[in-house]
């Protein structure tokens, strides 16, 4: 079943603005009226729409000065604007600033309903990820995991003092050593070779 729209008509004839009304909600869509373009604005900051329908001659603001507004604040809607025989040329100006089409008065409900649905169809692939009538809301952040502390010990195991072995180990020649029990033996001996024996 194809989504419906969210829509924004703003013409100042009531008659044109009741009849576009009917047309939209008949296929399900969501419609606010406005009859000028300071109303028209007014709304649009209200809420998001998919589509306006704008009437180019409209009172004080005209429909060209509401179209470039709306492509000002929010590129992503898309605009039709509705004209009488007479202002082709300003219509044809209308979609050079950004409008999706326009369609003349007096128009019938087929061709109303056919423009929209393919303008509904370029603003959903505009913005995908915006669902109809609603506003995408951002997942809730989970709080971030923290990862538990690895104790530091508070004694370090004492490291060997290597110098203090070293200064241990007995230097040559020092007495008490196996070294020194071997010369001394030498020595001994061949003291008591050459001494003379005793007749």
């Amino acid at each position: 079943m194809e989504s419906k729209g969210n829509f924004l008509v703003v013409d100042d004839d009531a008659t044109m603005r009741d009849v576009l009304r009917e047309c939209l909600v008949s296929e399900g869509h969501s419609v606010t009226t406005a009859d000028n373009a300071i109303q028209a604005i007014a709304e649009l900051e209200k809420r998001e729409f998919d589509v306006v329908l704008a009437d180019l001659t409209l009172p004080r603001v005209s429909g060209l000065e509401l179209l470039d507004h709306i492509k000002k604040t929010a590129p992503a809607i898309e605009v039709i604007v509705v004209t009488g025989q007479g202002s082709i040329a300003t219509a044809v100006d209308a979609i050079k600033r950004g409008a999706y089409h326009y369609v003349t008065k007096p128009c019938t409900a087929d061709e109303i309903l056919h423009l929209v649905s393919q303008a509904l169809e370029r603003r959903r692939l505009v913005d995908p990820q915006r669902p109809p009538r609603s506003r995408t809301l951002p997942r809730p952040r989970r709080p971030p995991t923290r990862r538990p502390k690895r104790p530091h010990p508070t004694h370090p195991r004492p490291r060997p003092d290597r110098r203090r072995q070293r200064s241990h180990r007995p230097h040559p020649g020092e007495s008490g050593t196996g070294k020194e029990i071997i010369a001394n033996a030498i020595h001994t001996q061949s003291r008591r070779a050459r001494a003379p024996s005793s007749k």
